[in-house]
């Protein structure tokens, strides 16, 4: 059952792979932090993978489609994050768009529309950045074109006033020493003592791929398969948003990335690893703040089932 349930899956993210690296902008905009677009993404993705079975008899067009259940996921959880509410219903089918490419926002743009109530930025984001009409978001939104407008001139309104609230990040208790004792081990290729750092119950996830539970599976599967690799990868620990990250580099030169891992550290073990080696878009920003270019993976381990 599992394997006919991925390899669906594998056609699902095949047949939508052009539109990821826009959705992946979306988000990334939206949320305002590498770390929750990509989470977004891949919420999105398995929400819409779920909900296909669902729809008889009619078209979906796959980018509204997608565009639509991402912006409501992400008004939901800002809603759920103040106040208890009603989820919003993304469960209908979307109607067809453009897909022309539209250009990037400025930083100076992303940076203000985060004062913006959730539903004013989104509305703002996908009429101005993404290229969607009024009626385009109402059908989206399950509201009116007359609704949207009214949302997109308040959403001007505040933007000129500057007005608005900031956003503050977590703060996370770091083990700076495990952290670099990790960064040198992987260095070193030294499995043995990477699992060694490991919690017995670790969180290891191959962002969009594969969860692995224990250090035991981890040594067997990941990294097991990071150990048959030949190239000769270095590291460092760098610090996006706050928190640790492990940047790997094809060489000494550190001019490539190869992979972006974040780590959680409690009472010196690590016990939990985000492997982001199959999200190109995210490895694209990061390496962009290291000046370096980057290895693209695709979205797919397609390694040997043995």
């Amino acid at each position: 059952m599992s394997a006919v349930i991925r390899e669906h899956r594998l056609q699902f993210e095949e047949a939508i792979a052009p539109l990821r690296a826009e959705l992946w902008r979306y988000c990334r905009h939206l949320t305002g932090s590498v770390w929750d677009a990509e989470d977004l993404v891949q919420d999105t993705l398995v929400r819409a993978f779920a909900k296909l079975s669902h729809i008889y008899g009619q078209a979906v067009p796959a980018r509204a489609y997608l565009f639509r259940i991402a912006s409501n996921l992400w008004i939901d959880r800002q809603r759920r994050a103040t106040v208890s509410t009603v989820a919003v219903d993304d469960w209908d089918s979307a109607t067809g768009f453009g897909s022309e490419d539209m250009p990037d926002l400025v930083p100076a743009f992303e940076s203000m529309i985060t004062r913006l109530p959730p539903r004013q930025r989104v509305v703002l984001l996908l009429t101005e950045a993404f290229g969607f009409t009024a009626r385009d978001v109402a059908k989206m939104l399950g509201t009116t074109a007359g609704a949207v407008k009214i949302a997109l001139h308040r959403a001007r309104f505040t933007l000129s006033q500057g007005h608005g609230s900031e956003q503050h990040s977590e703060e996370l208790a770091l083990d700076y020493r495990v952290l670099e004792r990790f960064s040198q081990l992987f260095h070193d290729r030294d499995i043995d003592g990477l699992v060694s750092l490991l919690g017995e119950d670790v969180e290891v996830e191959i962002v969009g791929v594969a969860d692995e539970m224990g250090r035991e599976e981890a040594r067997r599967s990941s990294l097991h398969e990071w150990s048959k690799e030949w190239a000769a990868h270095t590291g460092r620990i760098l610090f996006v948003e706050g928190e640790p990250v492990l940047v790997t580099f094809t060489d000494a030169t550190q001019r490539t990335v190869n992979n972006v891992i974040r780590l959680r550290t409690v009472e010196g073990e690590v016990t939990k690893m985000r492997d982001y080696y199959f999200c190109p878009e995210l490895m694209a920003e990061l390496s962009a703040m290291v000046d370096s270019g980057y290895e693209n993976h695709g979205y797919h381990y397609r390694g040997s089932a043995s």
